[in-house]
């Protein structure tokens, strides 16, 4: 018989594992499980893991987080397991994690898309202010910004707002400077002279109102180059 019960802990987190995604059933959609060790504060140091996609990003190498942990005994061959999964997080006395009631307006496919929303925009804020990011959380970022943008692995990368049409590459003459990586990148490589723009100057430039609509760092880079040469900026 399975027994659970909810414990508020301080964790200081001592390892990461690769973003899992975890097949559904019955129909269900698949979803992601993000697995990690920490040691609590007497000392010891437990498995963890957590599937609400908005607290990934918060969940770093040597962070201490505050947290709401389901801790649930199961029997199985014999023996006897215990999973601990994360529910909530605080951040000063604050949860991030926002519960929703669904009562006909939203399906579960729609809450889960919201709550996807939410973690790609705090995996992008960590990434802009310079925060070192797990690749699994990166990758599974750009797996979500491709799906919200309708775009598939290996087609030409697309801004959202620019329809079908291939961004312009840079001309052949032009000097290659070291490539995008991250929005960080762009945004920062804007900032500097002979660019000199602010955030909101570089998503008015490549035609866009958020910076979660820049599917391609680099084709963004671009694009903000070819308007320089035109004389747009």
């Amino acid at each position: 018989m399975e027994e659970k019960k909810t414990e508020r802990l301080k964790l200081t987190i001592t390892r990461v594992e690769p973003t899992q995604i975890i097949a559904g059933k019955d129909g269900k959609a698949d979803f992601p499980k993000f697995s990690f060790a920490a040691k609590t504060e007497g000392g010891k140091e437990l498995s963890y893991f957590t599937f609400s996609r908005s607290l990934f990003p918060l969940i770093e190498v040597d962070k201490v987080i505050e947290a709401d942990v389901q801790i649930s005994t199961r029997e199985s061959g014999g023996n006897i397991y215990t999973d601990r999964q994360v529910k909530q997080i605080y951040q000063e006395g604050q949860p991030v994690a926002q519960k929703r009631q669904w009562s006909g307006g939203r399906s579960p496919q729609e809450r889960a898309s919201i709550e996807a929303q939410v973690a790609v925009k705090a995996i992008t804020e960590l990434e802009i202010a310079g925060k070192t990011i797990a690749l699994g959380l990166v990758e599974l970022r750009n797996t979500w910004l491709r799906q919200a943008l309708g775009t598939v692995l290996g087609s030409q990368p697309l801004l959202q707002g620019e329809g079908e049409k291939p961004l312009p590459s840079p001309a052949k003459s032009e000097i290659i400077d070291p490539p995008i990586k991250n929005l960080g990148d762009l945004f920062t490589r804007c900032s500097k002279p002979p660019y000199s723009l602010k955030r909101n100057d570089v998503l008015e430039k490549i035609g866009v109102k958020d910076m979660l609509e820049i599917a391609d760092p680099q084709a963004a880079w671009d694009l903000i180059k070819d308007k320089k040469a035109e004389g747009k900026i």
